[in-house]
């Protein structure tokens, strides 16, 4: 999580007091970003999946989701198990965008299984490999 409990208390606080004016007041959804292994403690989904879950079990009408999931720190198919049941248990309130490249220091980790590696953007290494690792629809 982080390196200080308590700033990560104030965080899911926040959130909270965020999640319920948003839901108050006809706002559509509520998303945050992926990040893992942050410890400065302003990235909240490190698992946002569940992040998910919490959101649409503490709402009635708010859309939960994901601006910008990172496939390839994921399997395909237990990613999309989790987002269809996720899907299913609120009545239909989640979406998702996906992406397949983000911050290295969690997903070069996260994604070493794949052989695939993210770069900070000067475009100069070939990114085949993480294209490749993208489902096809």
């Amino acid at each position: 999580m982080t390196c200080c409990p308590a700033r990560y208390e104030t965080l899911l606080e926040r959130i909270a007091e965020q999640r319920k004016f948003a839901d108050e007041n006809g706002y559509a959804g509520f998303c945050m970003t992926e990040h893992h292994f942050q410890v400065e403690g302003i990235e909240t989904t490190t698992n946002p999946p569940l992040w998910n879950m919490h959101i649409a079990a503490n709402t009635k009408i708010l859309m939960a989701g994901q601006v910008g999931m990172a496939l390839t720190a994921h399997h395909p198919m237990r990613l999309a198990e989790d987002l269809a049941t996720i899907d299913h248990v609120p009545g239909g309130r989640l979406f998702c965008g996906f992406g397949w490249d983000n911050t290295p220091r969690w997903l070069n980790t996260l994604a070493w299984h794949l052989y695939i590696i993210t770069i900070q953007s000067d475009h100069r290494i070939d990114r085949s490999a993480g294209r490749a690792a993208l489902p096809r629809f």
